[in-house]
């Protein structure tokens, strides 16, 4: 868990300082029965569309599927 500017705990999501420069975020997701390497891609892009316009620097950006939902469990 990482904890949000304002104390909040973001479950799932884990941010570090990348010994490089930058930032090592890593998202653990729940997700319907989609493609996954394209909704993979498409949040990978959609976390650095935000630190780019918010101006963090990103080492790397992971994502995670920790289980598959089926109907009615969303």
């Amino acid at each position: 868990m990482t904890g949000a500017g304002d104390g909040e705990r973001l479950e799932g999501i884990t941010c570090v300082a990348a010994r490089e420069g930058g930032y090592e975020v890593s998202l653990r997701l729940t997700a319907g029965l989609v493609a996954l390497y394209p909704l993979g891609d498409r949040v990978q892009a959609a976390v650095r569309r935000v630190a780019n316009h918010t101006g963090v620097e990103l080492a790397r950006v992971s994502v995670h599927f920790a289980e598959l939902a089926v109907e009615g469990d969303l």
